[in-house]
């Protein structure tokens, strides 16, 4: 019986704690600094792909993202995957 009254005891504490911790308000954000993009590059490659540069920061940063639309879905000469 001890047993029980001490996890409710220890439970409760640990609830109280939680909304007194919830009560509080987070500090002030500070002033914003300024920021100016880079002059950006853009130009288009021989084979018809579209680049454009960012420069930032000292390290070099790169996301590439590519598109393919493979497979025979989108062929008609094949006969289990026609659309209907």
């Amino acid at each position: 019986m001890k047993k029980i009254i001490l996890s409710v005891l220890a439970a409760l504490c640990v609830l109280s704690g939680a909304v007194v911790a919830q009560k509080q308000a987070p500090p002030e954000g500070g002033k914003p600094k300024d920021f100016t993009l880079p002059q950006k590059q853009q130009f288009k490659l021989p084979n018809g792909m579209e680049v454009t540069l960012v420069p930032y920061g000292a390290i070099p940063k790169v996301t590439v993202t590519v598109v393919v639309r493979s497979g025979n879905l989108n062929e008609k000469d094949w006969p289990t995957l026609r659309a209907t």
